[in-house]
């Protein structure tokens, strides 16, 4: 796993990482997009609750939950938070 975390760290677009692009993608019409969402978390992107959330993982919201509570109320860059970014999904 540990050769895969460049890539799925990496920024591709104009000072977005793979994953909050991914994340982004991820409506109805582009059912692939929480795939890859997932993919690029399991090989260790690095993200944000909101960007997790905004992918619409539940089960990794949930486990970033159980660790720690108070991440439900931290911003992503933009000040949204994961609530916020659950509900655009």
């Amino acid at each position: 796993m540990a050769a895969n975390v460049g890539l799925a760290n990496c920024s591709p677009w104009r000072g977005f990482t793979a994953i909050e692009a991914a994340a982004h993608l991820c409506v109805w019409h582009r059912p692939k997009a929480r795939e890859i969402a997932r993919l690029l978390i399991d090989r260790g992107a690095v993200c944000d609750l909101p960007a997790v959330a905004r992918a619409g993982l539940l089960e990794e919201v949930r486990r970033r939950l159980d660790v720690d509570t108070g991440l439900i109320d931290v911003p992503d860059r933009f000040g949204r938070t994961a609530l916020y970014r659950a509900v655009c999904t």
